[in-house]
């Protein structure tokens, strides 16, 4: 029965994995077509500001007697084009926004099925009874990995990007600063947004590697700066209790609950549709309690499998699962409770002795 009861999560764990990658494949394909619509669309808005840039100049060599008879003519075809050009922005930013809803979607299912594989390889060293002493090893060296590609992603579809712009930007100023002075200001105007708009992604993306405030104001202060953040940009309501705060002396044990709560609240807002969390922090005498529930949608924790129940781990959150593993190496425990239309509940208890 034990070995039956394995073959089925195993096949559980194809079947969501064949899952994942097709649905990843659709989205990367959905991505990749939107990538080559805004390249088009960054060309036509380069040939444009060009051709500005060449009439302008042109206007200023010619007599400046012929070029006032013909004033209310040029102007109007300089407007065509202008107009154009605006036209050609405005679709690129509404593309723009379309690309990064579809990035989103595969950074999520990228996850997933970064995890689905992890759980995959593991259960190809399971014995009878346990696992092989490498696995958590290997688990810890895949998710390693997993983190450089995310990172890596993050900067060329963010940072990368931005940077091109600029460099485009750039030129253009450089011809339209002595001809179009006015219109020279405006692009940098926007060069200024698109410069803080890529300090914010490298903020977010160091941020995400590792929180400076931790080292400097500790775990409690960090998560209040994260949760006061997270309700600006979200306006959703979060609750935090902390109880007998004291200092623990262990980055790595801040680090991982610290993520554990960064990753419940996103996943309480992505896949939840939560509305409140509640945030339970207690130091006891000889470990730290972590309790996090929401009022989301809560999803199915077993799954049906031909008159048996077989756990329904892809659906707790993706990263819940890798911070489990992390969880799991520093001796402690975390249990995720949940259930359709009645939120879901995460509960972490880590030694500290």
């Amino acid at each position: 029965m034990e070995n039956i009861s394995k073959n089925e999560n195993t096949l559980v764990q194809s079947t969501l994995s064949e899952i994942a990658e097709s649905l990843l494949i659709s989205v990367k394909k959905e991505k990749n077509s939107l990538l080559i619509s805004i390249h088009e669309m960054q060309t036509n808005i380069d040939i444009l500001q060009k051709k500005i840039v060449t009439y302008y100049r042109d206007q200023s060599e010619k007599n400046s007697d012929l070029f006032k008879a013909n004033y209310g003519q040029t102007n109007n075809e300089c407007k065509i084009m202008e107009n154009s050009l605006k036209d050609e922005q405005k679709r690129m930013e509404e593309m723009q926004k379309e690309y990064n809803k579809a990035l989103s979607k595969e950074q999520d299912l990228s996850r997933l099925n970064d995890h689905l594989k992890i759980d995959k390889v593991c259960n190809s060293h399971r014995l009878d009874g346990g696992l092989y002493d490498d696995v958590n090893g290997l688990k810890l060296l895949e998710t390693q990995e997993i983190e450089r590609k995310r990172i890596a992603r993050e900067l060329h579809d963010s940072t990368v990007q931005n940077l091109t712009n600029l460099v485009h930007k750039t030129e253009l100023c450089t011809k339209l600063v002595d001809i179009d002075p006015i219109r020279a200001k405006l692009e940098l105007q926007t060069m200024i947004s698109t410069i803080k708009t890529t300090i914010n992604d490298m903020r977010n993306i160091i941020y995400d590697l590792r929180p400076m405030s931790l080292e400097d104001l500790g775990l409690v202060i960090t998560v209040k700066r994260y949760i006061k953040q997270f309700i600006d940009s979200t306006k959703i309501k979060v609750v935090l209790n902390v109880e007998n705060e004291k200092q623990i002396n262990s980055d790595i044990i801040d680090l991982t609950l610290f993520r554990i709560i960064q990753e419940a609240c996103n996943n309480a807002m992505k896949h939840a549709e939560a509305t409140v969390i509640y945030i339970d922090l207690k130091y006891r005498e000889n470990c730290i309690e972590l309790i996090i529930e929401d009022n989301g949608c809560g999803f199915e924790q077993y799954m049906r499998k031909e008159d048996q129940y077989v756990t329904n781990n892809s659906l707790s959150g993706f990263g819940l699962s890798m911070m489990k593993e992390r969880v799991g190496l520093l001796s402690g425990k975390l249990e995720i409770a949940s259930a359709i239309n009645k939120g879901t509940k995460i509960s972490v208890c880590v030694p500290i002795n």
